[in-house]
């Protein structure tokens, strides 16, 4: 049944090709074949698979006009046997429309390709333009900055002294030579992996010839395969049909012998209750007249008893065959949808054909463009090379000029080097003794911080003595204005020397990092960066004076409060206030321990300032402004995110914690600069690293994480497609809410620094 079906739905649709392609069609001239076969090499498949299905909606539309203007016939078996003796009489002129009508439609495809190439072509030449206008202006920048650049060498030189003059001769001159060796090795590698891209593109030509191999076998087991599938389509039609007829035989038969043998127990029973009442009947021939009828009687009720329950027999088969009647109508209806059903299936399975042929088409054409990009590839590896190899030989030439010059230049620089090497020893020396200087002044911190320890002992032991009052205490309100008045005086007093330890702390701060700022901008303010630290030890001496009045002072208030124990109102604001007190105590012992802590790091980063002095001879902002090479990006990033969460997790109140703050913002500012000017100037691979650190320092969502990955891997891609972001991007002036409790960093940097990723990552150029 499906394949009778199947076979006339294949016959309408070839009559239909036949009698809708027009047997006149002008044959058109490829004149434009070669060359679209020669521009087609960046023709998009989604192009032709687009024109491909306009094509076909245009012949199709074409089909019903020329249906709706042919005159209708007089019924369907009419109109079957009218296209079987058309499709019959015409095969040559169905064959000759069907190559027309393929031609037509590659000329179509072939036009549309034309004017694709055309328009990219123009696009391409603008954007030829743009890049040498770009490049003209580049070139005129860096000629600007190079000629800025050697103006403010030449002043620096002019200015500095003469023995820092020489040594930093000698060390440009180093470093040129160093970046000429960089660039030899450069170029060597650049040699190697041309060598190893031929190698390459040789393994890629053999895998292209197995492929192509594999796909050719692959053509001949999918036909091979569809013969098959087509022969066992009908062998199972076939089947089903002989199975479904030999069912309904089966459920014939089987109704017939079961009404059979309802029919004959039936007329078992009522021959049986025959015999029954012959039986009877013969026993009740000697009996009288009045027996006779009542026998009668009861065979009379025993009748309609049977005929009730035949009666009610008869209609509980009429509802059990209802009932069949029913369900074989739902089988009905249940079978001609599955045949609708089987239709649709097998009007997608041909579409389905249909789309896997084009998309073979389509794929076959591809592959061709991507042999003419191989080999246009090929040609480009082997002109980059021969370049490469030229500029090697030059550079080589280059670098044996500079190398003699060097040695020319070192010779007469060795005697300078001897002189400068005596003035480090004597600055080493000198940076020694500062080191002892800052070692007395340490151990005289230690000693302070003894007496503060002592001071917490005497604090406890006061508190002990307290609360050995407390159990003497009576209920006495004589002195109760005087205790409250020296109370207030107390608190008056001890807030004022937290104001002052706090204004001093953030002079401390603000003088350290100004400290750290002008030994990072130059070497020649050394001695301004002692006399800061002279101030700074003043002042500090000036907050151990304070501390040691604190001190005394809150003695003075523990005496007085013993002396007035006697006087107090009760024993839970005694207690209270005592409690106070030692929290006072307790919040100024860690302030010192902080202010210690602070004195330590600056004690390390004087030690590591000189000794990075001795070792660059002057370099003081470059030597501290450098970020990590892409080698240790990763561990660079790892070393932010720890940073990162030692900062959240480090937060103290009061407003030291502002100042550390600050102090932090500064150091992750100088840091994020740096981080993102390595992320706009590094290549894909060293971006891939940088990521991480940008991403904890902009503190990013895992989303924007991801999104400057996908951005990356997109760039560096020949074939993927722009990502789009996961969510909506918030504001630039609001903070991101999960991370708006942890840090305090200012959202202008912020701000700024994304807005430059943003730059990055629109100014990057996806390979053609």
């Amino acid at each position: 049944m499906f394949t009778k079906l199947k076979k006339r739905i294949e016959e309408e649709n070839q009559t239909e090709l036949n009698i809708g392609i027009p047997t006149s069609l002008p044959s058109p001239t490829p004149t434009h074949s070669r060359r679209a076969s020669e521009s087609g090499v960046n023709t998009p498949v989604r192009s032709t698979c687009s024109e491909a299905s306009d094509s076909d909606r245009e012949q199709k539309t074409k089909k019903k006009e020329y249906e709706h203007s042919s005159p209708s016939g007089s019924g369907a078996a009419g109109s079957d046997h009218a296209r079987h003796g058309a499709r019959a009489g015409t095969p040559k002129k169905s064959e000759q429309g069907a190559e027309y009508g393929e031609i037509y439609h590659k000329l179509q495809l072939i036009k549309h390709e034309k004017e694709d190439l055309e328009r990219r072509l123009r696009e391409s030449e603008h954007r030829v333009e743009l890049l040498a206008s770009q490049c003209e202006n580049r070139e005129e920048l860096e000629s600007f900055q190079s000629q800025e650049m050697a103006k403010v060498k030449h002043l620096l030189l002019c200015s500095q002294q003469e023995l820092r003059a020489a040594d930093e001769k000698l060390r440009q001159r180093s470093e040129e030579c160093r970046l000429a060796q960089e660039r030899v090795l450069e170029l060597e590698r650049a040699s190697q992996k041309v060598q190893g891209d031929q190698g390459r593109n040789k393994e890629l030509l053999k895998e292209k010839a197995t492929l192509e191999a594999e796909v050719d076998r692959l053509k001949q087991e999918a036909l091979q395969n569809s013969g098959r599938i087509s022969q066992l389509e009908c062998t199972l039609g076939n089947l089903t049909d002989e199975h479904d007829g030999l069912k309904h035989t089966h459920d014939l038969y089987k109704s017939k012998t079961t009404s059979l043998l309802a029919e004959k127990d039936s007329s078992i029973c009522t021959l049986e209750d025959r015999v029954q009442t012959l039986e009877k009947r013969l026993d009740g021939a000697g009996l009288t007249g009045d027996e006779q009828v009542q026998s009668l009687v009861q065979e009379r009720k025993v009748l309609e008893k049977k005929l009730d329950e035949s009666r009610q027999h008869l209609s509980e088969v009429k509802s059990s065959w209802s009932e069949k009647i029913n369900n074989l109508e739902t089988q009905i209806f249940n079978l001609n949808q599955k045949m609708a059903e089987d239709a649709q299936e097998c009007r997608r399975m041909e579409r389905e054909v249909e789309e896997l042929a084009l998309k073979l088409k389509t794929s076959e054409q591809h592959g061709w463009v991507l042999e003419e990009q191989l080999q246009q590839k090929t040609a480009e590896l082997a002109a980059l090379h021969r370049s490469k190899e030229e500029e090697l030989r030059r550079q080589r030439s280059q670098q044996d000029a500079q190398l003699d010059e060097l040695r020319l230049q070192v010779a007469a620089l060795k005697s300078d080097l001897s002189q400068a090497h005596k003035d480090r020893d004597r600055e080493a020396q000198e940076a020694q003794a500062r080191i002892a200087e800052l070692q007395k002044k340490d151990a005289e911190h230690q000693k302070s911080l003894e007496y503060i320890q002592k001071l917490e002992e005497t604090s406890s032991a006061s508190a002990n003595k307290v609360a050995q009052l407390e159990k003497e205490l009576s209920v006495v309100t004589e002195s109760e204005a005087s205790l409250k008045l020296t109370i207030k005086r107390a608190k008056a007093e001890i807030k004022a020397i937290t104001e002052e330890v706090d204004e001093l702390r953030l002079r401390n701060a603000s003088l350290s990092g100004e400290n750290e700022r002008l030994k990072q901008e130059a070497g020649e303010s050394r001695s301004q960066g002692d006399e800061e630290r002279r101030d700074f030890e003043r002042e500090l001496e000036g907050l151990r004076a304070a501390l040691r009045e604190a001190t005394s002072k809150l003695q003075s208030l523990e005496s007085q409060a013993s002396a007035s124990a006697e006087s107090s109102v009760s024993q839970e604001e005694l207690r209270a206030k005592v409690t106070q007190l030692e929290d006072q105590l307790l919040e100024r012992n860690k302030a010192m321990k902080l202010q210690q802590q602070r004195i330590s790091d600056m004690k390390k980063t004087i030690q590591r300032e000189l000794k990075c002095q001795q070792n660059t001879g002057g370099e003081g902002i470059q030597s501290n402004d450098t970020v990590p090479e892409h080698g240790n990006i990763a561990s660079a990033g790892d070393a932010v995110a720890t940073r990162g969460s030692a900062n959240a997790t480090s937060a103290r109140p009061g407003n030291h914690c502002l100042e550390g703050s600050k102090l932090e913002e500064d150091i992750n500012f100088k840091y994020l600069k740096h981080v993102v000017f390595k992320f706009m100037t590094s290549k894909e691979y060293e971006a891939q690293h940088l990521i991480r650190a940008v991403s904890v320092l902009l503190r990013f969502t895992a989303d924007e994480e991801q999104l400057i990955r996908e951005h990356l891997d997109w760039k560096s891609s020949w074939f993927g497609s722009r990502p789009h972001p996961h969510h909506q991007p918030l504001p630039p002036h609001l903070p991101q809410p999960h991370h708006a409790s942890h840090r305090h960093q200012p959202q202008q940097h912020q701000h700024r620094s994304s807005v430059a990723l943003g730059a990055h990552s629109k100014a990057g150029t996806r390979p053609s």
